[in-house]
């Protein structure tokens, strides 16, 4: 190839090392679309009442797939944990559907009656459901970018994520960045911001700042640039 597009700097230092060089690799991020800005046709009590979650719950968010690099065995840990330290903890999971390990781990934790699944959601479900949770978990593994952390930012939703891979460089300053594999740690983050107002408007702010910087019009012109710098030669 005469040049390569990743959406993050993380990336371009993976396929620099399976390239052999970093020559003509650009960082272009991806966008996220405007309409995560704005809030959904349902309200957050409508959404609740419609997936029968209490209005008082905590809800813990999880977005995306429940493949093993998305540590779905930490987030149900972190939501019991959560119960187990006396909070009304909930999970909800939009965009998978539980595995029958990931179904056990549920009825081991007695999680069962406090989770709930928004399977291959449409996006206004989707957006209505950043809008319902108090935090996003996103504690994967392995991850390229990162949309859920991006799309919960704009939504005005907290996220608290491993780091891993390209996440940290989406989230920025403006998620809560957790090492490790691990769910303790997850549950000491989650139960902090539950226990600090001023954290969480702090996060919420500078993550609807920080996901204003990611505009697919922007990606677009430099990815046109790219295009054109090669038409040139």
């Amino acid at each position: 190839a005469d040049a390569w597009i990743v959406s993050t700097e993380w990336l371009r230092g993976e396929l620099a090392a399976w390239l052999g060089h970093s020559d003509h690799i650009h960082v272009i991020p991806y966008g996220v679309d405007d309409t995560f800005f704005h809030p959904p046709a349902t309200t957050r009590e409508e959404t609740r009442a419609r997936l029968g979650i209490p209005l008082r719950a905590y809800v813990v968010l999880h977005v995306g797939s429940v493949v093993p690099r998305k540590n779905i065995p930490a987030v149900i840990a972190a939501v019991h944990g959560l119960r187990a330290s006396g909070m009304d903890g909930w999970l909800l999971q939009a965009g998978g559907r539980f595995t029958e390990e990931q179904r056990q781990d549920l009825a081991r934790y007695g999680l069962e009656r406090y989770s709930r699944q928004i399977v291959d959601p449409a996006e206004g479900d989707l957006r209505a459901a950043y809008r319902a949770a108090d935090v996003l978990l996103f504690p994967s593994h392995y991850e390229g970018f990162g949309f859920p952390v991006l799309e919960a930012m704009a939504s005005g939703l907290p996220a608290v994520t491993s780091g891993a891979g390209g996440l940290a460089e989406v989230a920025g300053d403006a998620a809560v960045v957790v090492g490790g594999r691990e769910a303790e740690p997850y549950v000491t983050a989650l139960k902090r911001l539950a226990g600090n107002a001023l954290w969480r408007e702090q996060l919420v702010t500078r993550g609807r700042e920080r996901a204003r910087r990611f505009r697919w019009v922007e990606a677009a012109r430099r990815t046109a640039e790219v295009y054109r710098s090669l038409a040139r030669k």
